[in-house]
């Protein structure tokens, strides 16, 4: 019923170009290339790949802040969402625990609608994200293909999360919601 894009992708950080190189052609590996491993100005090696399960994955090397996840969630605003990925950073570091907005580095002009967001990092729970617009139309939208899931203490940050990420979005059964801007979520207690 719904299928997999590169609306949300996986961020990997390794140490080094002959990393990358290697962790791109194992995942290229009957996928296909979305941007192809080269030197890009933001990493002297970086490509974006979807494997052949479908799922989409930026390989990128040398970029990882100190003590950071090796994989790090990306949330793509594009088409009907687009511009609206600083609003989404701010709304999830507000709903989850622990959430706060970690950094924004905006489009300046010429590269793209100035002043929306070419990069953005933020934390809730714990987890590293990103974030980005972008002013490409790429024809996808975020899909309950791949939701993220929420692990709750209890009761009542079960009720809590599920208040905030359902406001302005959809609720649906068994702990799963979308929210306003598309993105699925699982809303679930840890001793499930």
């Amino acid at each position: 019923m719904f299928t997999l894009n590169p609306s949300i992708s996986c961020f990997v950080f390794v140490d080094t170009p002959d990393e990358a190189d290697r962790l791109f052609a194992a995942l290229a590996e009957g996928g296909k290339a979305l941007m192809p491993i080269d030197k890009y100005p933001w990493s002297d090696r970086y490509g974006w790949v979807q494997d052949r399960f479908g799922v989409s994955w930026q390989v990128i090397a040398g970029r990882r802040p100190p003590g950071g996840a090796t994989i790090v969630p990306c949330l793509m605003f594009s088409d009907a969402v687009s511009g609206r990925a600083e609003e989404a950073m701010r709304f999830y570091a507000g709903a989850l625990p622990r959430g706060e907005v970690e950094s924004v580095a905006r489009y300046e002009a010429g590269e793209g609608p100035e002043g929306t967001v070419k990069h953005g990092r933020f934390r809730v729970a714990g987890q590293e994200m990103i974030a980005m617009d972008s002013h490409v139309s790429h024809g996808i939208a975020f899909t309950e293909a791949l939701s993220l899931q929420v692990m709750c203490r209890d009761q009542a940050e079960v009720d809590h999360c599920w208040a905030a990420l359902s406001d302005g979005g959809r609720e649906g059964p068994c702990g799963w919601l979308t929210d306003r801007f598309g993105v699925s979520w699982q809303v679930v207690p840890e001793g499930i």
